[in-house]
């Protein structure tokens, strides 16, 4: 059996401010589902490319596509 290790990939967190979005943050996708609910907040979108331009969504979203994935396992050694 093969060493398996769970991945999970970092977004960024930010808020909306008055000029904008505000970055506050670079964390797994579970940190950022254990955020505070009362906090208004929205995530990098995991699958997006962030060269193509930012994609931000909220945690529901971010469930969604969390829970959308077949797998988050991949081998040791391989990252």
């Amino acid at each position: 059996m093969k060493n398996r290790k769970t991945v999970s990939p970092l977004i960024e967190i930010v808020t909306r401010g008055d000029q904008g979005y505000v970055p506050l943050g670079i964390v797994n996708v579970e940190q950022a589902l254990r955020m505070p609910q009362h906090l208004d907040l929205q995530f990098s979108h995991p699958e997006h490319d962030p060269a193509q331009g930012r994609v931000y969504i909220d945690r529901i979203q971010l469930r969604d596509v969390i829970g959308n994935r077949s797998s988050h396992d991949v081998p040791l050694g391989a990252i």
